[in-house]
């Protein structure tokens, strides 16, 4: 039982940030998620946008998508 609460924590806690926010209607909120997703990515030399593109064999489209998380994440907090 403590496996199947503890597995994919990091999904299940974000799951739950996001039906908060959605809730809450603090939707500058998401900001937060989209920098972790750059700073994930950044850590792991590879994105995801459908599938997964690695820095080293796509690095224009994997610098487009880090920046546009980026971006996103910019445009939620000023928003």
């Amino acid at each position: 039982m403590k496996e199947l609460l503890f597995d994919k924590i990091k999904s299940k806690v974000a799951l739950v940030f996001i039906i908060v926010v959605l809730f809450t209607q603090k939707y500058w909120l998401f900001g937060f998620l989209f920098l972790v997703w750059v700073v994930l990515d950044l850590k792991n030399r590879q994105t995801y946008l459908l599938e997964i593109v690695p820095r080293n064999s796509n690095p224009v489209l994997y610098w487009i998508i880090v920046l546009m998380w980026l971006a996103f994440s910019i445009f939620s907090f000023i928003s």
